[in-house]
């Protein structure tokens, strides 16, 4: 069980860390003003190695095991339609709000023709998304103010100061955004709330040193997923555990994925220098 559960999760933060739609990726495009297809690009090639050798090695771990499946599991190829539509609308590169909205529009539509629910029950569970937002909304406001009394304080100057002085260069300056990433995400146990509190952060000291946005959108997205993927106090490894019965220690030894992530991330940054 905790090597499916492993697999579960690793999936879930390659997803996360690719998805167009996450709130990770708006955050991390948000913060440092690029575009999302250049973000995804760029994220694309780094973590493709690590996907690739995750699936490796899940391969060779269970060639020795069995499996017997003891219930029914169906679906229907027409109520699929909405989430096509939005990762295919998304990775063409249409805003993510009509995306959102016309895969809403459609999935009640389909929800209501299938007999799922009515147009009033629609109501009621696109209510319950909403207020399922908002606490991870309600946080991301109040780091945002936090972030901006550091600033007019003159704490990020203070952290850029000290990354000057600690590195030499925009490799120097990536590893910094990548620690400063990993660090928050340790300390808050949620990658939205550390991308949107480093990313400012990280916009300066881009800015200073010349790295390019779009690569920091993916260092900021990528660490951020490392650190969250592995912490056992994280929501992802909690309700994963919670929902089969183990616990979040007995997946970490499977979760092959974010640190395969992290290690690809760092010899991105050491072999792949940006262009001039």
């Amino acid at each position: 069980m905790a090597i499916c559960i492993g697999a579960v999760v690793c999936g879930a933060m390659f997803g996360d860390n690719l998805s167009m739609i996450s709130d990770t990726t708006i955050a991390a495009v948000r913060t440092q003003g690029c575009e999302m297809k250049d973000k995804f690009k760029q994220n694309f090639f780094i973590v493709l190695p690590a996907a690739i050798l995750t699936v490796i090695i899940f391969y060779i771990r269970t060639m020795d095991l069995s499996y017997e499946l003891n219930q029914t599991y169906d679906y229907n190829l027409i109520q699929i339609i909405p989430y096509l539509v939005v990762l295919i609308g998304a990775l063409i590169g249409l805003n993510v709000f009509l995306v959102l909205i016309g895969g809403i529009i459609l999935s009640v539509i389909v929800g209501i023709s299938y007999g799922s629910f009515t147009l009033i029950e629609s109501f009621k569970a696109i209510g319950n998304g909403m207020t399922g937002l908002f606490e991870i909304s309600i946080i991301s406001i109040i780091v945002a103010c936090i972030v901006s009394l550091i600033k007019e304080n003159g704490g990020i100057d203070l952290i850029i100061d000290l990354i000057k002085k600690r590195t030499r260069g925009k490799k120097g300056a990536e590893f910094g955004i990548a620690l400063l990433s990993l660090l928050i995400d340790i300390c808050t146990a949620n990658n939205t709330v550390a991308i949107v509190m480093a990313g400012p952060i990280a916009k300066e000291i881009g800015d200073e040193f010349g790295v390019e946005s779009k690569r920091v959108a993916s260092i900021l997205d990528i660490f951020a997923s490392v650190g969250q993927g592995l912490l056992p106090y994280g929501a992802q490894l909690l309700t994963a555990a919670a929902l089969v019965g183990i616990t979040p220690v007995d997946i970490i030894p499977n979760l092959y994925y974010p640190i395969l992530m992290g290690i690809s991330a760092i010899l991105f940054i050491i072999f792949r220098p940006q262009k001039q």
